[in-house]
Parts: C-alpha cells; structure tokens; sequence
C-alpha cells in the first residue's frame, strides 16, 4: 500500500507540471502577417515554365510535376489561374526566356500582359536513379531517412549519368528534388519558396520513378496550403449560427480549421504608433459553406467573442495527449495516450498504462493496459462541460503461483464514464472522471520454453487453494490532463 500511496504522489505531480512542459509547443497568435492572403478577392496568378533541364526525361518529368502544381493550385482555389495556352502563346510572340531568374523589366512585362502580379515556378533540380544492393545485402550502418537522402543527392551530384544501375536492376533507387518559388512579378523578387524531396528504393527503374513522383505529388498540395494560408472575418450571426467570410470563392471547404484572434491593437509608443497582435480566442471548424460566406462551429472558446473577430487557417490538425491517474476501492493505475480528433465534439482515446489490482486473497496483481475510449462533448466550446464515454480496455495480468511459477491471465473491462472538463489554459484541460467497470479475466497460465525458443508449452497456475479472483469490478475515478500542440 505504500507503494502505491507514493506512485500516486508521483503521478499526481508530473500531471500538474504537464501543462507547463507543452506551454513551449502553444501555437502562437494567428497574426495576419502569416497569411499570404491580404484580401478576399482571387488574384491572377500564372505557372510559368521552369529552365528546361537538358535530360529529356528530366524535362518530361518537370512538365509532369508542373502539371500537377497547376491542379493542385486549382483544387486550392484561392487563385485565379492564367490560361497556360495563353502563356505559351504569349512566350513565344514575345522572345521571352526563362533561364531560371526572371530579370525584372520581362518579369514586370509578362505580368501586364497576363494581367497576374504573381507567379510560381517549379524546377527539377536533381533526378537520379541507380540499382542498389537489397537491405538483407547491404552491410552499412542503418541511417535515418534524412541521412539516406542527402547521402543519395550526394552521391547523384558526384555521379555520371553514364553509371550502369543494371548490376541490381530489380531494387533501383530513385532521388528527386524539387524546388517551387513564388514570384512578385511587378517587382521579379522571391515572396517564399519550398523544396520537395523524394527517395523511394525498389521495384524497376520505372516502377522505382513512379513512387518517387507520387511522393512529390503528396508533397506538393500540403506544401502549397502553407504558402496560401487563408484569412477569414467575422460576418455575424444567424441565430446561434457563426458567419464568416469568405467562402466557396477563396476555397473554404466544409471541414477547415481556423485559429481566431481579436483584432490587432494599435499602441502609441512616444508619438510612434505599434501595431500589437489580437488575443488568442478560439478555434472554430467551417460546417455550411457559400460563394462569399461559411457557417462554423466553435470547437474551443478561450476569450470574449465580439464583433471584430479575424483569423487563419490551420492546416495540420491539432495533436492531443493525455495523462491519467486512476483509483477504485481495489486497484490503482496510471496511463498516457494520444487523442484522436481532440478538439472535435466527438473523439477517441488510445492509452497504454498500467494498473495494480488487489485480488480475493487479499494479494496485489500487476497489469499493463490498453485502453481504448470514444469520448462526446456534451458543452460544446464553453470552458466547462460535461463528456461522456464507454471505456474499453484489455489488460495482461502478472503475478506468481502458489508452485513458483510466474503465471498471466488476459483481461477485459467495459463500462460507462462521465467527466467535468475544466479549461486550464488555451492548450491545456483538467477532466475529473467517474465510470464503472465491467471486468473478468481468463484463467492464470505459466508457459515452458523448450531448447528450441519456438517450443513452449502452456500449463494451469499451481494453486494450494482457490485461484484468485482478480478485483477490477466496481467504480473508479480518474484524474487527466490533456494537452493540445499545434
């Protein structure tokens, strides 16, 4: 019992320091400035051809990754996108060359006669591909993705196109490196860029390409998501119904994230004006959409929500993990996991801990966990509110027999669960949590291992009196915390 009395005293303090630990991942204030999109109208944008490598398949294959920016750049659809027949035309009437940098009187005269101030350009810096020994063959250290690729890149810039790969013709590995700038065209200058790399080993020379390129082309989207982030304003109300703008017309789709903030503040510092971030208020999720307006739903309310409400889009999803503390009249246990869908009304608890539980002989048992939990907010956004769960769990119980043995039981426990969820913070939640559980295990077994490890044999615990009855039925308490990271 005092063991357990100071495991608690343990888990009760690393929980109350985990908030401060994930403190250093907060997503910062969503301040306009991270958005390249300072207005709600679709500017024209052209996808010029990047320098034409002299490899013609290279040059096949940089046409082919253009092709799919330019679809991923209509998918996105904050962009009006210039006719590319229009631009091949224009090119040619014009003289007009591409050598890689764009001088800025052609820049500045390709975009008058578009009628785009922006472009994008996409270059195959390198491609390389070469037969390679199979892994059980190749007697080198294992190295990391990332040192597997600028090994590879390495290698290609040293080696002659003319290097046989027919030595290991089965197993080719492929290396490509892309490059996309986003160009000012009035003024020829770079506004950001980004660079893709994919290194994809096996198959032929052409199957090994194939899943190279469709690395990039999985890549590329994502990539272009976060060099558009939209911002969005408050519209109104419609009921209890948020509004915002835009919609359909700068591609908000059902299903988006957007972190809110307040309006930006403007402090007079000895006659010099500042201009301050808004505060953090919330985070919402676009359900009904239009051409110039979406409806949301606030998923996380930490601040007073006015009129003048802006934000951004966020596109990688939240990640949320949760620490727990446990206890009931005959066991006690601890257990962290990751949250699916953490920020949304409804969403699933995946944990692995483990717990003591006292048995009818009045002896302790050892279990690890695996708990799997569907979790309903039952208050939507507000800062207090109730949820509700059916908590499944499968355990692995240790202990030894009354024959010497170290014996193990499986185990099952199903029940209901209700939880205040209080807000810590803007990333943090304390859940205080009572449930009942339903519980029953399978008889105790010790194992015997032969000479050979795949020989072994299972026998019955050894039991001078009734085998223990494992006490995980009843009700229990837990105490959590969950934490956001964006």
């Amino acid at each position: 019992m005092k063991k357990l009395i100071v495991i608690s005293i343990i888990l009760v303090s690393a929980l109350s320091l985990a908030p401060s630990l994930t403190a250093q991942s907060e997503m910062p204030a969503p301040e306009g400035l991270r958005s390249k999109r300072k207005s709600m109208e679709r500017p024209r944008i052209v996808i010029l051809p990047g320098e034409r490598p002299s490899d013609s398949l290279m040059a096949v294959l940089q046409n082919e990754l253009t092709d799919q920016l330019t679809a991923n750049l209509s998918d996105l659809g904050r962009h009006e996108l210039a006719d590319r027949r229009d631009l091949e035309r224009i090119l040619a009437e014009q003289s007009l060359q591409l050598t890689g940098i764009i001088s800025d009187s052609a820049s500045a005269e390709l975009g008058r006669i578009m009628s785009a101030k922006e472009a994008l350009i996409l270059h195959l810096v390198s491609f390389s591909q070469k037969g390679v020994p199979p892994e059980d063959e190749d007697e080198g250290e294992d190295l990391s993705f990332g040192e597997q690729l600028i090994l590879a890149l390495v290698e290609a810039a040293v080696t002659s196109d003319e290097t046989p790969a027919e030595e290991y013709a089965g197993n080719i590995q492929t290396v490509m490196s892309v490059t996309v700038r986003y160009l000012d065209l009035e003024s020829g200058r770079t506004l950001d860029s980004f660079t893709l790399n994919a290194l994809h080993t096996g198959g032929a020379a052409g199957k090994s390409r194939t899943a190279a390129m469709q690395m990039l082309r999985s890549q590329m989207f994502q990539r272009l998501n976060e060099m558009f982030l939209l911002n969005i304003r408050f519209a109104g109300r419609n009921g209890e119904t948020l509004l915002f703008t835009p919609g359909l017309s700068l591609g908000i789709r059902p299903g988006m994230l957007f972190s809110l903030q307040s309006a930006p503040e403007t402090l007079n510092l000895n006659g010099e004006e500042l201009q301050l971030p808004g505060r953090p208020l919330g985070y919402i999720r676009s359900t009904l959409v239009s051409d110039k307006l979406f409806e949301a739903e606030a998923l996380r309310r930490f601040g007073d929500w006015g009129q003048d409400i802006q934000g951004v889009e966020i596109v990688s999803h939240p990640f949320a993990s949760r620490w727990s503390l446990d206890l009931a009249e005959s066991s006690a246990g601890a257990s962290v996991g990751l949250v699916i869908n953490g920020l949304y009304p409804v969403s699933t608890l995946m944990s692995v801990g483990y717990r003591n539980f006292e048995d009818s002989r009045g002896e302790r048992t050892h279990g690890l966990m695996l708990q799997i939990l569907p979790v309903g907010k039952l208050g939507g956004a507000l800062p207090m509110n109730l949820e509700a769960g059916l908590n499944l769990e499968l355990h692995l119980l240790g202990r030894g027999d009354d024959g010497g043995h170290t014996v193990t039981a499986a185990a099952f426990g199903i029940g209901p669960q209700l939880g205040l969820r209080l807000m810590l913070d803007r990333n943090s939640d304390l859940i205080l949590t009572a449930g009942y559980r339903l519980f029953g295990h399978s008889s105790w077994e010790y194992t015997v291992t032969g000479k050979d490890d795949d020989d072994s044999i299972s026998y019955p615990a050894v039991w001078d009196a009734p085998a223990p009855e494992v006490l995980g039925q009843g009700l229990y308490f837990s105490l959590s915390v969950q934490n956001f990271s964006f």
